[in-house]
């Protein structure tokens, strides 16, 4: 059984990676909610407007990771693509 893409030896053995679609596509195969579910749920209940407020809020947050990892993630493919070599080679656990 190999690695999947989730795993980083899945590239190291010479994975293929995913687009970011594909990658949306199985999280949202998965079921996962994000690691804001819970924030989102409890301030869900909140009364308006601070409810529409905090929203909104942390909205423009997810947004701006979203933007700054998608960025570094085509920084990495792009670096995979050319050879680069990703990992310490003097790691003793490699």
């Amino acid at each position: 059984m190999g690695y999947g893409p989730c795993h980083p030896w899945y590239y190291h053995t010479g994975g293929k990676p995913l687009y970011p679609k594909q990658i949306k596509q199985q999280v949202i195969a998965t079921g996962y909610r994000g690691y804001l579910a819970e924030e989102i749920g409890r301030i869900d209940q909140s009364a308006e407007p601070k409810r529409t407020h905090e929203l909104r809020a942390i909205k423009a947050t997810a947004l701006s990771g979203l933007k700054r990892d998608l960025s570094r993630y085509r920084e990495v493919v792009c670096e995979l693509h050319q050879g680069e070599v990703f990992y310490d080679k003097d790691d003793p656990y490699l």
